[in-house]
């Protein structure tokens, strides 16, 4: 297990997030925190914590801030494969992908003593949902659709509770990589650090696309895309805190891409690619990657494998 400042939220056979602790570990399914300290449990210092997996339930638990451990508290039933959970600002809703062929998405409010009651739920008009983020204003939920490759917006009601589908983008084309690239997987959202576009790292098609999204309408602009190594896979990225530079996760060659990114023109250019393969290990697949709140490192999880490896970016360029 490692520990890290100011680390995002994620899942989906990836990292575990405890949110204002920054302990990461590898794992099968997302755990998200509650941001609120449960009110029968303030003395012990408990936080509310959600585990996101590919069953039909959200395990709810009890986080003890003191000594680390946590304890099952029940499970909200009949929320279908929600393998990545995500809050909104506020901490008042959470929203969660439903990873099937027949996706789905799922909004809940967090109540009194931290349970999860669900608002109801939108088709994703795509299969396999994997990733979604709250864009700025919290106005709309972009999610990402692994199985069709594509990319949906959903508006957000007063409620919390999500609108009909409002926008639907198809990607086209392939990599060269057998049953993995036959087609394009959409596998993440990500919103720039100043909150002008969006950012869809594309495993099946070896691009990141980039959006801007009409907060009107929620529609999201086509501005362009970054074309990354044939069979790279790009997965996940993240980016510099301080720099004009992004860091994206390559699943198939076992890479982390490091990317130059110019927010006047919408721009990201892959770069320098570093290997994340531990020694003595033949088969690996990058998964999560978060940076350091200075900047100085990017994490990295391989899974398949319990290993992982950290990329001192002190010295990139």
């Amino acid at each position: 297990m490692s520990a890290m400042e100011n680390s995002q939220q994620i899942g989906r056979a990836a990292f575990l997030r405890l949110a204002g602790l920054g302990i990461v570990a590898a794992g099968a399914s997302s755990l998200l925190p509650a941001r609120e300290v449960l009110a029968d449990t303030m003395a012990a210092r408990t936080l509310a914590a959600y585990s996101g997996n590919f069953s039909t339930a959200i395990e709810l638990a009890g986080l003890n801030l003191d000594d680390g451990r946590l304890t099952g508290t029940g499970a909200v039933p009949g929320v279908d494969s929600p393998a990545f959970l995500i809050f909104n600002a506020d901490g008042s809703r959470v929203y969660a992908v439903n990873d099937t062929n027949d996706g789905r998405v799922t909004a809940l409010s967090v109540e009194s003593g931290g349970g999860l009651a669900v608002l109801g739920s939108q088709s994703a008009g795509a299969s396999m949902p994997t990733h979604l983020a709250v864009h700025p204003g919290g106005q709309h939920l972009i999610v990402a659709n692994y199985g069709s490759g594509s990319t949906a917006v959903f508006p957000i009601l007063a409620d919390g509770a999500l609108g009909p589908r409002a926008d639907l983008v198809q990607y086209e084309g392939s990599g060269p990589v057998p049953g993995r690239q036959e087609g394009p997987h959409a596998h993440m959202v990500a919103i720039t650090p100043e909150g002008r576009y969006v950012l869809v790292p594309d495993l099946g098609t070896d691009r990141i696309h980039v959006h801007a999204l009409d907060a009107t309408t929620g529609k999201l602009d086509t501005l362009g895309e970054a074309q990354l190594r044939p069979g790279a896979g790009p997965r996940h990225l993240v980016f510099h805190p301080t720099a004009p530079f992004l860091y994206v996760a390559d699943e198939l060659d076992s890479t982390v891409t490091v990317c130059a990114y110019d927010a006047d023109r919408a721009a990201v250019t892959p770069g320098q690619a570093v290997s994340t393969v531990p020694d003595g290990v033949r088969e690996n697949f990058p998964a999560e990657i978060l940076i350091s709140a200075d900047g100085r490192f990017v994490y990295v999880s391989n899974h398949r494998r319990h290993a992982g490896r950290t990329v001192d970016v002190r010295e990139q360029p």
